[in-house]
């Protein structure tokens, strides 16, 4: 709807008298389309590049449906491997990295299921579908399996745990005021990359079963803000500190 004046978008038809009526996924794109580039031209008249190429990764990453983890290593790879980055990309990629880890493992607490769920929707089932049953047969064996699991565990720390810690440990020092905040809209402009209405479509990406409740998705999604925030907030109490002890 359109804003102060609650009309539908597709009520612009009344000036241009279109028949049939064109759906109303057609006006949401023209107004949106309009808005989004609006948006694009005053990000990169006011970001610092920094800024904009992690936005980019991200938004990027949305728009190919490939999960958020695979948006944070490229970023990753970008900081430590790239010297045109500059404080505030390494900030974001440390800022990020904490809250990755933070939704990842509060996740499986909140549904344990989660990681044996993720290992059937992105190795058993593709290899089901894809390999020659010979191969299968031997391969699917091992579903569900305890040993199985847990071997997938201690792989998920070199993919999870210890890389994002290792970028907190890298960039701590580019943690600032700035790029807290920068890091606070990373999550949800991935989210309006997907094209999704709310946070639960993510898993449209994932294909967690059974559905997870949605205060998952709230937690996933809020953690990140909260984290960032908090990191903000921290930021701007230790210059005030400092400020004073100079003063």
């Amino acid at each position: 709807r359109l804003w102060p004046w609650g009309l539908r978008l597709s009520e612009t038809n009344a000036v241009y008298g279109v028949e049939p009526l064109l759906p109303d996924g057609a006006w949401a794109w023209i107004y949106g389309s309009h808005w989004l580039v609006c948006a694009v031209w005053a990000a990169c008249l006011t970001l610092p590049r920094d800024v904009l190429l992690a936005y980019s990764v991200f938004m990027g990453h949305g728009l190919l449906w490939l999960p958020f983890t695979n948006a944070w290593w490229t970023v990753f790879l970008i900081a430590v491997f790239s010297s045109g980055v500059g404080p505030y990309f390494r900030g974001i990629v440390a800022c990020c990295g904490a809250t990755t880890a933070i939704g990842w493992y509060g996740t499986q607490m909140l549904i344990p299921y989660a990681l044996p769920c993720l290992l059937g929707v992105w190795i058993f089932e593709p290899v089901e579908r894809r390999a020659p049953t010979w191969v299968s047969s031997r391969i699917l064996r091992l579903k569900g399996s305890n040993a199985v699991i847990n071997l997938f565990r201690f792989g998920d720390l070199f993919l999870h745990f210890f890389p994002t810690l290792t970028a907190m440990v890298l960039f701590r020092g580019d943690i600032s005021r700035g790029s807290a905040l920068a890091s606070l809209p990373c999550n949800l402009l991935y989210l309006a990359s997907t094209r999704s209405t709310k946070f639960a479509d993510t898993n449209l990406i994932y294909g967690v079963k059974p559905e997870p409740p949605a205060h998952v998705w709230t937690f996933i999604y809020g953690s990140h803000l909260a984290f960032c925030g908090c990191v903000f907030l921290a930021c701007c109490a230790r210059e005030l500190v400092d400020g004073a002890a100079v003063a």
